[in-house]
């Protein structure tokens, strides 16, 4: 675990002032994204971590890539995942049915943290393996939001696909995992919080913007997907500046999605 001086709202004020500073004085292409994905060690999910890696995209284009599951096995020459403690298991249930996966990601974020390199980049990225992502098109948008704690990227609410944190967000998750007895929760989050079915992007959301007050900004554009009105997710040709699209299961798809966004995006500057 990471642990980080507890400071009082002046100071980390003072900090985030400091760095809206230096990010509205430097090009968007010099904004730092550190960029990790969470992948089951068997199944499509690995196998999608090998071809991005091969394509030089996704979470393999940010300044900084880490792969995390539970356990341990090489994703690129010399690189290996980062071992969470977890079966990355957990049952369906709440008004949508999708995964309560909020103890499992408290986990991985723990690992995160502890892992520390989210305190050299000025940004951390969570992207789901089967999310078509541009991590050129992010900076574009992060240039645009440079006082954001983090941005969201679904009016409904953030959804999980693309979770982007600033330093000094992750930095008030890591003083609120240290606070903890055992470091291994965010001790305010857990308590105040009443998650048992929601899933982890509902629990983050609620963690940073209702228990922490952290500042959030909502930018449809970091996610195209049918669940937050983007019903033509499938055809990945929203528009230059979509910085992602969900889901893709199929490697065979999620290639001819990155070539309809890249192809769109030419087709709109006139290349």
């Amino acid at each position: 675990m990471v642990r980080l001086h507890n400071r009082g709202d002046t100071d980390r004020l003072h900090d985030l002032s400091e760095e809206v500073a230096v990010s509205r004085r430097r090009p968007p292409e010099d904004i730092s994204l550190f960029c990790f994905s969470l992948v089951l060690p068997t199944g499509y999910e690995r196998k999608f971590i090998n071809m991005q890696r091969d394509l030089n995209t996704s979470i393999f284009a940010c300044d900084r890539a880490a792969v995390y599951s539970n356990l341990s096995f090489d994703f690129a020459p010399g690189q290996k995942t980062s071992v969470v403690n977890s079966s990355l298991s957990c049952e369906k249930g709440g008004d949508s049915y999708t995964a309560l996966n909020s103890w499992v990601f408290i986990e991985v974020w723990r690992r995160v943290i502890s892992d520390g390199w989210f305190l050299e980049y000025e940004w951390t990225v969570k992207v789901d393996a089967d999310a078509v992502f541009f991590p050129d098109r992010l900076r574009i948008v992060l240039n645009d939001h440079p006082g954001a704690g983090y941005v969201s990227n679904c009016r409904y609410g953030m959804h999980g696909p693309v979770e982007v944190l600033s330093r000094t967000a992750m930095q008030v998750l890591s003083d609120d995992y240290a606070d903890s007895e055992d470091e291994r929760s965010p001790r305010r989050c857990v308590d105040e919080l009443q998650f048992g079915l929601w899933g982890e992007d509902m629990f983050l959301d609620n963690c940073l913007s209702q228990v922490h007050n952290v500042s959030r900004v909502v930018d449809v554009r970091l996610l195209c997907e049918g669940a937050c009105d983007c019903p033509d997710w499938f055809w990945c040709n929203s528009g230059d500046d979509r910085v992602s699209y969900h889901p893709f299961k199929r490697e065979d798809m999620y290639r001819q999605c990155v070539a309809n966004a890249l192809g769109a995006a030419r087709v709109h500057t006139g290349e």
